[in-house]
């Protein structure tokens, strides 16, 4: 129970006591607030989507940049489901970084390593970066209590 607020003195009591307020109901289905609840619900969920879509695109045209074409067509297919807001799409793209080997462990821009060593130092920083922010937004999606 969590005590909110101490009410004055009633009928002769001394001093004043404390309400208990215990946690917050659920709003009844079919209300205003459910629908409301349920709006933002969803809502929040179309803007995690809407992020992931994002980052999986920028991490596609960083591959393509750093001329390491290996994960492009698994990532544009998860891409694709993402875009429909399927939750297949955010586990396919999850799919990506289990294991050894995997594109967790995966280093772009190897040609450039002697050429251009600036090059390849960048390519690699951008790619942990945006993997990191891909598996950050797609675990937001997938580990959410209700679909």
């Amino acid at each position: 129970m969590v005590f909110t607020h101490l009410v004055p003195r009633q009928r002769g009591i001394p001093g004043g006591r404390l309400i208990r307020q215990g946690p917050r109901r659920p709003p009844r289905c079919g209300s205003v607030e459910a629908l409301q609840h349920h709006e933002m619900a969803v809502s929040e969920l179309r803007r995690q989507f809407e992020e992931l879509g994002e980052n999986v695109t920028r991490l596609i045209g960083l591959l393509e940049e750093s001329e390491d074409p290996f994960s492009i067509p698994y990532l544009r297919r998860g891409l694709a489901q993402v875009r429909e807001n399927r939750l297949s799409g955010a586990t396919f793209i999850l799919g990506c970084f289990g294991g050894h080997e995997t594109f967790s462990d995966l280093v772009i821009g190897r040609h450039f390593e002697t050429s251009d060593p600036l090059k390849f130092r960048n390519l690699n920083a951008r790619l942990d970066h945006l993997r990191t922010r891909t598996f950050e937004s797609a675990n937001a999606i997938t580990s959410r209590r209700a679909w």
